[in-house]
């Protein structure tokens, strides 16, 4: 009996052992099935830093395997290393390496409109009188000199005193700003507030021009006579004048002249300088660092702009000293009949203006230097 019970487990045995063997044999064909199906790479849940071979190798030469093949065990488990297999199921905003916000999952929230750069205060053209013009040229008669010699009749039937008065013809032509872009029709269609930002940047960019040659302009190659150019030097400079001192003594000058001030330019880092002026106590003269001080010296309004030279100014009555005229205000175009715009469909985009500088008086205007 007890010889059957043994020949019975044995029996048992080499049964077991040929199912373990048969099932370690068709593993090893997957096992070799998959090292081929990936040969050229595995593009599912494995890295890049192991290939398909490497997998197989892991596998044949765990010893938990090699047990199984030799009968020794029922099963094995295998413990790959985290490099070998790395899950992809994983959902982000981000990606990338080094990871960054993506718009794949999560949708930007998008500002609407355009942020442009810097806009220039245009407030000098405010301080004169501004004309419109009919022709390309502007003529004005002005006085050229006037000698008042009048005086008390000494005796009657004496000779009463003679005066002189003179005058001269002067003339300001037109002078035209312009610039132009080109853009694409496409961009405009699709971004209509584009096309509001380019007007606005054009008319401003040819402003900015004629700001610029009103206070500067030589009356060559096409611009402005400007003021500085006609102006009266400043002579009343007197040692140990602060800013402010020769701002008023400027003015003073003009009040010498028979001119009332009503505005001055300065520069910013000029303007600037002039608001921190303290006391012998470190008290601001004009308003402190919580207040805001309003742009003006002596009750004079000051007309702050990048425009003026640094270190300069100028005081001028600004009603009678000179006439600026519009000829054709700044005005912003389209134009797709440009060069070859129909066939790359693009529009031409032109800013332009015609404006002309008559400086009437020129001792109504004094300039110099801190």
């Amino acid at each position: 009996m007890t010889m059957e019970i043994i020949t019975k487990a044995l029996e048992d045995h080499a049964k077991a052992v040929g199912n373990i063997a048969d099932f370690a044999d068709e593993l090893g064909m997957r096992v070799k099935d998959l090292e081929q199906a990936t040969a050229g790479g595995f593009n599912g849940s494995f890295t890049g830093k192991r290939d398909a071979s490497q997998f197989a190798a892991e596998v044949f030469d765990s010893e938990g395997f090699k047990d199984l093949v030799a009968g020794n065990a029922g099963n094995c488990k295998l413990t790959l290393e985290h490099s070998l297999l790395e899950t992809k199921n994983t959902i982000t905003g981000d990606a990338g390496s080094p990871a960054e916000p993506s718009n794949v999952i999560v949708q930007p929230q998008r500002m609407s409109g355009i942020v442009g750069g810097a806009f220039r205060t245009i407030n000098l053209l405010d301080l004169m009188p501004r004309l419109p013009s009919t022709s390309n040229m502007i003529e004005i008669t002005r006085e050229a000199a006037f000698a008042n010699n009048a005086a008390a009749q000494a005796a009657e039937g004496d000779t009463k005193a003679q005066s002189d008065l003179t005058f001269e013809l002067i003339e300001s032509r037109m002078v035209t700003y312009a610039h132009w872009l080109k853009v694409s029709k496409q961009s405009i269609d699709d971004a209509p507030a584009l096309a509001r930002f380019i007007e606005s940047r054009l008319r401003y960019g040819v402003m900015l021009k004629v700001q610029a040659d009103v206070i500067n302009g030589t009356g060559a190659s096409g611009s402005l006579d400007g003021l500085i150019n006609n102006a009266t030097a400043y002579s009343l400079a007197d040692t140990g004048d602060t800013l402010v001192d020769t701002l008023s003594r400027a003015a003073e000058q003009l009040d010498r002249a028979d001119w009332m001030p009503t505005g001055f330019v300065l520069h910013p880092a000029d303007w600037r300088a002039i608001t921190r002026v303290k006391d012998a106590e470190s008290r601001y003269l004009m308003a402190g660092p919580a207040g805001t001080p309003i742009p003006a010296v002596w009750g004079i309004p000051v007309a702050v702009s990048n425009s003026m030279a640094q270190g300069q100014f100028l005081v001028a009555d600004f009603d009678q000293a000179a006439i600026l005229w519009d000829r054709m205000q700044a005005t912003v175009q389209f134009y797709e009949q440009d060069e070859d715009n129909v066939q790359r469909n693009l529009w031409t985009v032109l800013g332009e203006g015609r404006y002309g500088l008559s400086v009437i008086r020129p001792a109504a205007i004094v300039h110099g230097s801190f």
